[in-house]
C-alpha cells in the first residue's frame, strides 16, 4: 500500500496547491483591476473637483487682488474646503495647511511614491487602513500649493481577503470529496497491482496454480495477461522438472530394484559352482545362466532409461521379437528356482497351445515376469505355491499368499507404493515391481489387472490384447483363463 499513499497524498498535494495558487492569482488579479477601476473614477472625481478650486481660488484672487498673502492664503483654505471638505488635505508655502482628513500625510513620502509607482496605483497604508491617493502640485504667480485628494479602499482588501479565506474553505470540503473519489478510483486501479503482489508471494512460495483476473482492457489487463503467462510457463518448468526428477528417482530406484533379482540368481548360481561338485552337463547349464543373467544386465539400464522416459519414450525403442511362450516360461522357472528353493515354494507354468507365440521385448517381458514372481515369493508362506497360466488373450501370475487390501488395490502399481512398507524393506523390495509392469505393459499396448482378496492370494493379469481381457468366477475355478487346458500341463 506504499505506493497507494503515495499516489494519492500527492495527488491531493497537487490538487491543493493548484487550486490555492489560482485562487490567490484569481483574487489578485480581480483586487488589482479593481482598484484601477476606483483609481480612474477616482481621477475623474478629482478632476473635477480640482477645476472647481481653481476657478473659486481665481475668483478670490481677483476680489484680493490688493490684499497681502495671508488673506490669498485664507481664501485658497476656504475654496478648498467648500471643493473637497473632508477628503482632501492642503498643502501650502511648504506645510499643510489644512486637513481636516483623519490621517497624517507625508508630503516627501507622498511625492517619491508619486514617481516610483509608474502608472501603479497609489496605495499607502495609514494607521491599519489602505488609502488611495491622488496628489498635485500647482503653482502660478499668486499660489504654490499642493493638493491631496484620498479615498480609503481598504474594504476592497478585506473583501479580497475574505474571499480567499471562503475560497480556502470550499477548497477544503471540495478536497475531502475529492479525496473520498480519489482514494476509491485509486484503489480500483490499484486493486489489479495487489492481486499481482498476492500472486506473486503465492508464487514464490510453491502455490504456482495461482493466477489474476484480465477482465481489464487497459494496461494493467495486459500486465495481468503477462503475469498470467509466466506464471503458467513457470507452472510448466516446474512441473517439467519434478517430473523428471521423479522419472530419474524411479530410474536409479528401479535399476536397483532390478538388479537385485538376476543378482541374487547369478551369486546363487556362483555359490553352487563354488560349493557343490556338480556334473558337467548342470555345471554348463549354471555357467549359461550367469552368462545369459549378465548379458540381461547390460541391456537391463537401456530398457530402464526407456521406461523411464528419460532416453527413449517411444515404440520403436523395443526390441520386439517372435517370443515363444512355453520355452520363455521354462526359461523364468530355471532363473527363479534358486531363490523359491529357499522358501520351500513350488513355481508351477502352464501354457495353451504348447506353440504359443506372441510378439514381445523379451528382456522386458522377462523382467515384467520376474517381477510378478518375486513379489508372489515375498507374499507367499514357506511350502506355498505360484502359478504362471499363459494362454491366447492372457498371461497370468497367481499365488496363494497373503493378498491385498481392497483400500490398496488401486496404489499398488504407483512407484515406491508398499502396502507393507516394514516387511517390504526387511525384505528388500521398493515399492517399484509393479509400476515396472505397468510401463511395460504400457510399452507394449498391453493392459495390467490386478485380483486379490486378502488371506486368498493375489491374480496378476496381463491381457495380451488392448481391449483387456475378463475373468469370471476366478476364486471359484484354479484352472481358468486357457480356451483348452492341457491335462499334460508341463511342469519342471
Amino acid at each position: 500500500m506504499k505506493l497507494f499513499r503515495k499516489i494519492f497524498f500527492q495527488a491531493i498535494l497537487g490538487f491543493l496547491l493548484i487550486s490555492q495558487f489560482t485562487m490567490a492569482y484569481f483574487l489578485y488579479a480581480s483586487q488589482k483591476q479593481t482598484l484601477k477601476d476606483q483609481r480612474k473614477s477616482q481621477e475623474i472625481i478629482f478632476i473635477d473637483k480640482f477645476r472647481e478650486f481653481n476657478r473659486k481660488v481665481e475668483e478670490s484672487s481677483k476680489l484680493l487682488k490688493n490684499s497681502d498673502g495671508e488673506g490669498r492664503k485664507l481664501a485658497a483654505i476656504q475654496a478648498f474646503r467648500e471643493v473637497f471638505g473632508n477628503n482632501g488635505a492642503f498643502y501650502q508655502y511648504g506645510e499643510w495647511v489644512y486637513n481636516e482628513t483623519p490621517y497624517e500625510f507625508d508630503y516627501t513620502g507622498i511625492s517619491e511614491a508619486e514617481v516610483e509607482n509608474n502608472g501603479e496605483v497609489p496605495i499607502q497604508t495609514i494607521d491599519g487602513r489602505k488609502v488611495m491617493i491622488t496628489f498635485i502640485q500647482t503653482s502660478d504667480s499668486n499660489i504654490q500649493a499642493g493638493i491631496l485628494y484620498y479615498q480609503d479602499v481598504t474594504e476592497i482588501y478585506q473583501r479580497t481577503q475574505i474571499l480567499f479565506l471562503k475560497g480556502f474553505v470550499m477548497t477544503a470540503f471540495i478536497l475531502i470529496a475529492a479525496g473520498a473519489v480519489l482514494r476509491k478510483s485509486l484503489y480500483a486501479t490499484m486493486c489489479p497491482l495487489l492481486e499481482l503482489k498476492k500472486a506473486a508471494r503465492s508464487i514464490s512460495e510453491g502455490n504456482y496454480h495461482v493466477r489474476v483476473s484480465e477482465s481489464r482492457k487497459d494496461e494493467l489487463g495486459e500486465l495481468a495477461a503477462g503475469f498470467n503467462h509466466m506464471a503458467g510457463t513457470i507452472q510448466e518448468n516446474i512441473q517439467e522438472l519434478t517430473e523428471i526428477n521423479r522419472k530419474q528417482q524411479q530410474m536409479l530406484g528401479s535399476l536397483a530394484h532390478e538388479l537385485k533379482t538376476p543378482m541374487t540368481a547369478i551369486m546363487g548360481y556362483a555359490d553352487t559352482l563354488l560349493t557343490v561338485r556338480l556334473s558337467d552337463q548342470r555345471r554348463e547349464q549354471a555357467l549359461q545362466y550367469i552368462q545369459k543373467e549378465c548379458s540381461r544386465l547390460s541391456r537391463l539400464s537401456i530398457k530402464l532409461l526407456e521406461l523411464t522416459g528419460l532416453y527413449e519414450e517411444e515404440k520403436s525403442g523395443l526390441n520386439l521379437q517372435n517370443c515363444q511362450i512355453e520355452n520363455f516360461l521354462i526359461h523364468i522357472k530355471g532363473l527363479t528356482g534358486f531363490t523359491l528353493k529357499e522358501k520351500g515354494i513350488q513355481l508351477e507354468i502352464q501354457c495353451s497351445p504348447p506353440n504359443l507365440q506372441k510378439m514381445a521385448d523379451v528382456d522386458l517381458l522377462t523382467s515384467f515376469v520376474l517381477n510378478l514372481v518375486d513379489n508372489a515369493g515375498k507374499a507367499s508362506d514357506n511350502g506355498g505355491k505360484i502359478r504362471i497360466i499363459a494362454g491366447d488373450e492372457a498371461l497370468i501370475v497367481e499365488d496363494q499368499g497373503r493378498g491385498i487390501a481392497p483400500e490398496d488395490l488401486e496404489r499398488v502399481t504407483e512407484a515406491f507404493y508398499m502396502v507393507d512398507k516394514s516387511r517390504s524393506r526387511k525384505e528388500g523390495g521398493a515399492g517399484l515391481g509393479l509400476a515396472l509392469c505397468k510401463e511395460i505393459a504400457e510399452l507394449h499396448n498391453w493392459k495390467l489387472s490386478i485380483e486379490s482378496k486378502p488371506g486368498k492370494g493375489t491374480r496378476v493379469i496381463l491381457s495380451w490384447l488392448q481391449s483387456g481381457y475378463q475373468l469370471e468366477n476366478t476364486w471359484q475355478k484354479d484352472s481358468v483363463i486357457l480356451e483348452a487346458e492341457r491335462t499334460d500341463s508341463t511342469s519342471v
